[in-house]
C-alpha cells in the first residue's frame, strides 16, 4: 500500500525541513537467519527507487543474520542499517519483530529512523537528544 504524503520537520536552528514523497507498508516474515528479508508492498517497484522513499515494514522473525539486507518486490537487495551514537552507520542486527519499522532508503542501503530500538540515543550539536 502507498500514501502520497508531506511533512516538515523544524531543526533546532528554526530552519523546517520538507520530505515530499511516498510511503509504502509491508510484512516480511522471511526466516531469522536468512540474510535477504523479502517484502512485498503493493504499488512498490523499480522505478520507486527514483522518488524518496520511506517504508514501514513488520517483521514476524527476529533477525539473526550478522548483515542484513532488504528486498522490496524482488527487485534489488540493499543493507539495512542504523545511526550509531558516534554518528557513523552499521549494519542493524537487532531489528524489533511485530512492530513497525520506518526505514528511509538513502541510494544504497535502507536506514532506520528509528535508531532507539537498539538503545542508541544520538545527541546533536544542540544537546537534543533523538
Amino acid at each position: 500500500m502507498a500514501m502520497n504524503v508531506t511533512e516538515s520537520l523544524v531543526m533546532p536552528d528554526g530552519e523546517e525541513y520538507k520530505f515530499i514523497g511516498l510511503q509504502y507498508y509491508g510484512f516480511c516474515s522471511t526466516s531469522a537467519s536468512t540474510q535477504d528479508k523479502e517484502v512485498d508492498i503493493i504499488g512498490f517497484s523499480d522505478s520507486s527507487y527514483n522518488d524518496p522513499i520511506v517504508i514501514y515494514v513488520m517483521f514476524a522473525n527476529e533477525n539473526t543474520h550478522s548483515e542484513p539486507y532488504l528486498n522490496v518486490n524482488d527487485t534489488t537487495s540493499f543493507p539495512i542499517m542504523k545511526v550509531d551514537g558516534d554518528g557513523t552507520w552499521s549494519a542493524w542486527q537487532n531489528i524489533p519483530t511485530l512492530a513497525p519499522v520506518e526505514l528511509m532508503f538513502m541510494g544504497d542501503c535502507w536506514l532506520s529512523l528509528h535508531p532507539i530500538y537498539d538503545g542508541t540515543v544520538i545527541t546533536n550539536a544542540n544537546g537534543v537528544n533523538f
